[in-house]
C-alpha cells in the first residue's frame, strides 16, 4: 500500500467517519495556482489532519502529488518505495514519534527534505532532536496552509525553514551545535574545506584555491557532513559557526 487515499465525503478508504473538509474552515486558503509539481508526504496519525492537509494545500498547488501515511511506521513503510521529494511530518505520534521516524528515513534516503510539524516545536530538547535527525524544518501548529506551501518551497531550494516563535530556541540550539563541533576531529585537508566553507566559497572555487579536483571537494565535503551530522552546506556552516543558517529566519 502507497498510501491511505482519502475521499472528501468524511471518510477516509477505510471507512471511519469524520468531517468534511469544508466544515474544516482552512483559513486565508488562496485559489489554486500552477507551480511545479511536487510529490509531498504527509504523515500524522490523525485522520482528520490528512483531510485537512488535502483539501487545503490542493487548493492552492494543485500540481503536487499528495501522500497520505497515519502515522511513523506506515511512512518508513512505503516512502522509501514511493519518494516523495518533502516529507511534512507531525512530531508526536504513537508507536514512531516523527524524529526517530525521520532519522530512519534520512539513513535510506539522504536526498529527502523533511519538515516536523509540531504544536511543541519550540522546545529545545524536540527541536535540536529534530536537526539532529536531519530535518530541514520544523512548523508550529496550527500553521495557515499558505506558510506550509512556502516552507515545501523553500526547503526544496536546499534551505531551511523554521516558525517565527523558534527564533530564540534555534538560536541557543545552534550555539550548542556550534560547541559540539569544535570537538570533532577533521583531516587537515577537511580543516581546509572547511575553512573555505566559512569564507562562502564555492565548491568550484575551494577546488581552484586548494588545486585539486571538484570531485575530491565533494569527497571531502561529504566526509565533513557525515561528522558533522547534516546535510547542506547552509547547515555545515551552521554547525560550525554557531549561528542560525541562512534562510531559518521566520516564514
Amino acid at each position: 500500500m502507497s498510501g491511505i487515499p482519502l475521499n472528501f465525503e468524511g471518510q477516509t478508504s477505510g471507512g471511519a467517519p469524520g468531517p468534511r473538509p469544508d466544515q474544516l474552515e482552512p483559513a486565508a486558503v488562496a485559489p489554486a495556482r500552477e507551480l511545479k509539481p511536487v510529490r509531498v508526504a504527509l504523515v500524522d496519525d490523525d485522520a482528520v489532519v490528512h483531510q485537512f492537509l488535502q483539501h487545503a494545500l490542493k487548493r492552492i498547488a494543485r500540481t503536487w502529488t499528495l501522500d497520505s501515511y497515519l502515522g511513523g511506521r506506515s511512512a518508513l513503510r512505503n516512502i522509501p518505495r514511493r519518494p516523495p521529494q518533502v516529507v511534512l511530518m507531525d512530531w508526536q505520534m504513537p508507536g514512531m514519534n516523527g524524529i526517530a521516524c525521520a532519522k530512519e528515513l534520512k539513513a535510506r534516503l539522504p536526498e529527502l527534505r523533511i519538515i516536523l510539524f509540531s504544536a511543541h516545536i519550540d522546545d529545545p530538547d524536540i527541536l535540536q532532536s529534530a536537526m539532529m535527525a536531519g530535518a530541514c524544518g520544523c512548523l508550529c501548529k496550527p500553521a495557515e496552509p499558505p506558510d506550509i506551501v512556502r516552507a515545501i518551497q523553500k526547503v526544496l531550494t536546499g534551505s531551511v525553514t523554521f516558525c517565527p516563535r523558534t527564533e530564540k530556541t534555534l538560536m541557543e540550539v545552534f550555539r550548542i551545535l556550534g560547541q559540539e563541533a569544535d570537538d570533532l576531529q577533521f583531516t587537515s585537508r577537511e580543516q581546509e574545506i572547511l575553512d573555505r566553507l566559512r569564507e562562502g566559497k564555492s565548491d568550484k572555487a575551494i577546488a581552484e584555491l586548494l588545486q585539486i579536483a571538484p570531485g575530491t571537494v565533494h569527497t571531502h565535503m561529504n566526509s565533513v557532513f557525515r561528522k558533522l551530522n547534516v546535510h547542506s552546506r547552509a547547515e555545515a556552516i551552521a554547525k560550525i559557526t554557531g549561528t542560525t543558517p541562512p534562510g531559518a529566519g521566520p516564514q
